[in-house]
């Protein structure tokens, strides 16, 4: 299998938005992403993970936050090239911003500045700007909040 193939079964067992598919896309994702170490034709893309937050996001937003956390975090490093367009850095923004954790609000912010002083400064607009202020008014730990 390729990346559109993973792709289509990740895309068509997110639909259901089911725990048992959620567990199931876990599954095919888990394994996608140990195959692309071998294989980089099998690499998870922003659409893999679109169809993976989608079904996190009913079921364990939690965990899509840190999914989405993960995948902005190796895009900012430059390790990887990674293409991310605008609807792709909403739905991550958007997967962090309801977590309630001040390391995503924090993160948020640090997408918001990264994409400023990057090739992607073209694609900030006030959807993106109000995902990062989501994340940092929903967090919960005031205390850390403060020093912030």
């Amino acid at each position: 299998p390729d990346t559109i193939t993973y792709n289509l079964v990740i895309g068509k067992l997110a639909k259901a938005g089911t725990k048992r598919n959620a567990k199931k896309v876990m599954k095919v994702f888990s394994n996608m992403k140990k195959d692309a170490m071998s294989n980089e034709a099998m690499a998870p893309d922003i659409i893999t993970y679109t169809s993976v937050l989608r079904i996190l996001e009913k079921v364990d937003p939690l965990q899509a936050a840190d999914v989405a956390s993960s995948y902005l975090e190796r895009a900012m490093s430059n390790l990887e090239n990674m293409q991310i367009d605008r609807l792709g850095f909403q739905v991550l923004l958007l997967a962090i911003s309801k977590s309630h954790k001040l390391d995503h609000a924090i993160l948020a912010r640090k997408v918001w500045v990264w994409m400023e002083n990057s090739s992607n400064n073209d694609m900030l607009d006030s959807a993106l700007c109000n995902l990062v202020l989501i994340a940092l008014s929903n967090t919960t730990d005031a205390k850390k909040f403060e020093n912030f």
